[in-house]
């Protein structure tokens, strides 16, 4: 078919479903009350030039809108117009939000500032040059073209596409580049990266396979929960076996599951595929072992669908507690740290059930740190920062090591 990239074209880039409309509308609406400018970014662009090049039917389920403007001014609008904010993270000095908005709860909305903006204080930058930055911010060129918005509008000519890296390009040659040549690619997009690429169809040329193996080896770190959504859809996709394929040569796999008991790509197709339970532990620190809340948490996480399979007492002692946390950064948390955890009695869950490891994280909640509100049973009875009740392992390393000390009789992974 040809490929009309050119302004001007009678066939217009439009949002498919009427529920992702209103929900771009209830933002714009606040955007051009408040001032501010706006774009629409990732997938949902993507998948509009996508079909409008290709002749294809993807429809976007969610909707990243980022703004240049004051961030938190948005914020605190959405919100008094109903807006519940179910996730709140760092976006590279700044901050995004993710909203679920009045009478639309299946659709979910991204909005943050645009990445350059925190460079733009002293007033210089122009807004063409802040897309032009921002664009360099995503993971892939494809990834990288935006739109306007205003108005509540949700059609738009091609010509309207906000495209500096020539993300048009690779849309017409199915093809997947990355944004920026010289940045590290992130290791939490690699399974992204590769998902898209089954999914659309498109080539992954070796400059970007060159990148993504490169990061490989630091996917075992990534937290859980934010590699799993991309993992499940390629398990439970039909080309599972040509993304296995890529992901082997890229040394994914060998990465999160290296020297297990079991075939490295029949592990992650278990893990994620939900063929078995998966598990987690759970470290009860000294202070939430002296308020007695045991009981309590063994029975809302059953409630939870988390089922308590093993559970022992333990004092840790400061080699244990470095095997527990390797990370620390800030040396002046380390003696804190390591004082509280020695200085009474522990008491280690552990858990079975599908989704154990981010349903536990979700449970025991958020440190309490800076700004931030701690969220969970951590909100409920958290003393302080050091004080926080629990400890839970975020990501499949953390899972190992922490499993290591609390239940070191254990074969890893507990399920195959």
């Amino acid at each position: 078919m040809k490929c009309e990239l050119e302004g001007g074209s009678e066939r217009e880039l439009a949002l498919t479903g009427l529920k992702l409309e209103q929900a771009l509308g209830f933002v714009a609406e606040s955007v051009d009350r408040l001032g501010l400018k706006a774009i629409l970014k990732g997938g949902a662009v993507r998948d509009m030039v996508w079909n409008h090049v290709n002749g294809t039917e993807f429809k976007p389920k969610d909707l990243d809108i980022f703004v240049f403007g004051n961030i938190h001014l948005l914020h605190g609008d959405l919100q008094k117009k109903g807006a519940i904010t179910i996730d709140r993270k760092p976006r590279k000095g700044s901050a995004v939000f993710k909203y679920r908005l009045p009478e639309l709860p299946e659709v979910e909305v991204e909005v943050g500032s645009m990445i350059a903006e925190p460079l733009s204080y002293d007033g210089r930058a122009s807004y063409s040059e802040m897309l032009r930055l921002d664009a360099f911010s995503s993971d892939l060129r494809v990834n990288s073209m935006s739109l306007p918005i205003s108005g509540g509008k949700t059609k738009w000519n091609i010509g309207e596409v906000n495209d500096p890296l020539d993300g048009k390009r690779d849309v017409k040659e199915r093809s997947l580049r990355v944004s920026n040549e010289d940045d590290v690619f992130p290791a939490d997009r690699i399974l992204s990266a590769v998902r898209l690429s089954v999914q659309l169809d498109a080539d992954l040329p070796d400059s970007t396979l060159a990148k993504l193996a490169r990061s490989s080896n630091k996917i075992s770190g990534v937290p859980y929960h934010r590699i799993r959504p991309d993992a499940e859809k390629i398990v439970k996709s039909q080309k599972y076996d040509q993304a296995a394929e890529i992901l082997h040569g890229l040394g994914v796999i060998d990465s999160l599951f290296q020297g297990r008991i079991m075939a490295a790509g029949e592990l992650f197709k278990r893990w994620f595929g939900g063929d078995t339970p998966d598990f987690t532990v759970i470290m009860l620190k000294p202070d939430g072992f002296e308020k007695q809340l045991q009981v309590k948490m063994i029975k809302e996480l059953r409630e939870m669908g988390l089922d308590l399979a093993a559970r022992r007492r333990l004092v840790l002692t400061p080699a244990k507690v470095s095997e527990i946390y390797p990370d620390i950064r800030n040396d002046w948390l380390i003696p804190r740290i390591v004082s509280h955890l020695i200085s009474g009695q522990c008491e280690a869950l552990l858990l079975l059930g599908q989704g154990a490891l981010p349903k536990a994280r979700e449970y025991i909640g958020q440190t309490t740190l800076g700004d931030r509100q701690p969220t969970g049973i951590r909100g409920k009875f958290a003393d302080d920062f050091i004080r926080n009740i629990a400890h839970s392992p975020d990501c499949m390393i953390d899972l190992e090591r922490t499993t290591k000390v609390l239940f070191p009789e254990l074969a890893l992974p507990a399920r195959p």
